[in-house]
């Protein structure tokens, strides 16, 4: 990239690009097999998508840096179809938040857990814990049209 093409580019698609080294060394020391080309990808495109989190991500690049290194510590992809990971505008920065799937998944893929489910519960379902080790009770109609409340 020439220097006058890198002076156009706002800092946080430049801090995404930053990220490239490390990112590449701890996917490769953490065994994460994440790749540099699609998570910078998503990256990007969670940025663009509002001009909020845009006004954020460029006011804060250092911050855009650092989750989208994170990215590859914790081997969770920003993949929008994924859903287990998110670039998130909190404080006056850029975040890398997990979702429940995420940690989900992480706790499978760590051993720890052996077999997990989330479903949200609403209102008019059946729900009860049947203690910690024992799966709780959901009943519930899933083709329901109201099912209440989350």
């Amino acid at each position: 990239m020439s220097e006058q093409t890198e002076r156009q580019q706002p800092p946080a698609l430049l801090a995404i690009g930053r990220s490239k080294e490390r990112f590449g060394t701890i996917a490769l020391a953490t065994c994460t097999k994440m790749a540099y080309e699609s998570e910078s990808m998503f990256a990007m495109q969670a940025i663009q998508k509002n001009d909020y989190i845009y006004g954020v991500a460029n006011s804060a690049p250092e911050s855009v840096r650092n989750a989208v290194i994170n990215v590859a510590s914790i081997g969770l992809s920003l993949n929008p179809a994924t859903a287990y990971a998110y670039l998130v505008p909190r404080d006056g920065r850029i975040c890398l938040d997990i979702s429940y799937m995420g940690l989900l998944d992480l706790a499978i893929e760590s051993g720890g857990v052996k077999w997990g489910q989330a479903e949200l519960v609403y209102e008019r379902d059946t729900f009860s814990l049947c203690g910690i080790d024992k799966p709780p009770v959901h009943n519930r109609d899933p083709f329901a049209k109201d099912r209440g409340a989350i």
